[in-house]
């Protein structure tokens, strides 16, 4: 199970690697969700902790821009926080995805696709 994960590990800092050489300013964007890895590597979770803490550490450091999505009922979910400058809870209701930062505290916003492109939602603070 180690070399898996150290394998894994691998490939994503080669990824990225590649990944910058390609960037007009050098930077890389990460949206990650960990339930996968967290599932994959149940049994090795404080590992798994400290590999994120470094990925986390070395974007911060490079100026990249990271999203982590995390369940909220993950083993995870204390240690990415406390390492997080901010931290967005996202819920749906009715289909609509709403947002607010918990860290810092934001009011509540939704996400709406106003011109019918899903790649280009509008953010809306709810009055």
């Amino acid at each position: 199970m180690d070399d898996d994960m150290d394998d894994s590990a691998e490939e994503f800092n080669q990824l990225t690697a590649r990944l910058r050489k390609t960037s007009v300013d050098g930077r890389v964007l990460f949206v990650r969700s960990l339930s996968v890895i967290e599932n994959k590597h149940f049994d090795e979770l404080n590992r798994l902790a400290a590999l994120v803490s470094r990925r986390i550490s070395s974007a911060q450091n490079l100026f990249d821009a990271q999203f982590y999505f995390v369940e909220s009922n993950s083993p995870l979910k204390p240690k990415v926080v406390s390492m997080s400058q901010r931290h967005l809870k996202l819920s749906v209701r009715n289909g609509v995805v709403l947002a607010y930062g918990e860290k810092p505290y934001t009011p509540l916003h939704v996400l709406e696709y106003v011109n019918r492109d899903p790649l280009s939602p509008q953010i809306t603070e709810v009055a």
